[in-house]
């Protein structure tokens, strides 16, 4: 009895030591800033060319489309994020608004996974916010895969409770913020409307891959997905 009970002082007395060595860890942890957020910010100058970069993309998926041929799309990580960033004055109807203890919204292409960052900030608490997700096409190119992977608060796991809680009032605001116009078909909002909760994001939002483009009312699917190096890449089927 005598040696376990030196055993358990011995253990309590470690704990104790290493108590704030931990503290500190999980404190640096969360303030820590991940390589890959990179926000963006933009001039008059850089809103408009981004506004361009997305015309010019819209105009080349849609002339391929009509093309009849499958293509690939590769959309970097740096235009996304400029988009991201134009999108408040380039395009109001596309903007959602987020609460304003959110800001400086980034996208992150690594690893077959897209990561989606954002900077928090409220009552004296200041972390890096993302959440990683994984999209995959069916083996037999009929289903459309959406799922999330994992969320952190700067390099630190989050408890899915809290993920839960954080995302689902995300997901009513956004949902009565945006609307697409009838008869056409959007990988993103669709993905958007279909999910009830973000319980339905941990277990996976499967989509029917067939979609209309909006020019001309155009079927088409996503053939593969491929991300990675800071590039999404996907191969368009038109049907």
């Amino acid at each position: 009895m005598r040696g376990l009970r030196r055993w358990v002082v011995r253990a309590f007395c470690v704990l104790l030591m290493a108590a704030p060595f931990v503290v500190v860890v999980l404190w640096l942890a969360l303030h820590h800033k991940p390589v890959w957020y990179r926000p963006i910010t933009l001039d008059e100058a850089g809103i408009e060319q981004a506004r361009r970069d997305v015309i010019s993309t819209a105009d080349f998926v849609s002339d391929r489309i009509v093309q009849g041929d499958s293509f690939d799309v590769v959309l970097t990580e740096r235009s996304i994020n400029e988009w991201l960033t134009a999108l408040p004055d380039a395009w109001p109807d596309a903007h959602v608004e987020l609460p304003p203890e959110i800001r400086d919204p980034a996208i992150g292409l690594r690893d077959g996974s897209v990561r989606v960052g954002a900077h928090y900030a409220a009552d004296s608490c200041q972390a890096i916010l993302s959440l990683r997700f994984r999209l995959t096409v069916s083996a037999d190119k009929t289903r459309l895969m959406f799922a999330l992977d994992s969320a952190y608060g700067g390099s630190l796991p989050l408890p899915n409770a809290v993920v839960r809680e954080a995302l689902d009032g995300l997901l009513r605001q956004a949902k009565r913020s945006r609307r697409k116009p009838n008869g056409t078909t959007e990988p993103l909002l669709d993905t958007l409307q279909a999910v009830r909760s973000a319980d339905d994001l941990f277990e996976g939002i499967s989509l029917k891959n067939r979609f209309i483009w909006f020019n001309g009312k155009r079927p088409y699917r996503i053939e593969s997905i491929k991300i990675g190096n800071g590039e999404l890449r996907l191969r368009v089927d038109p049907l």
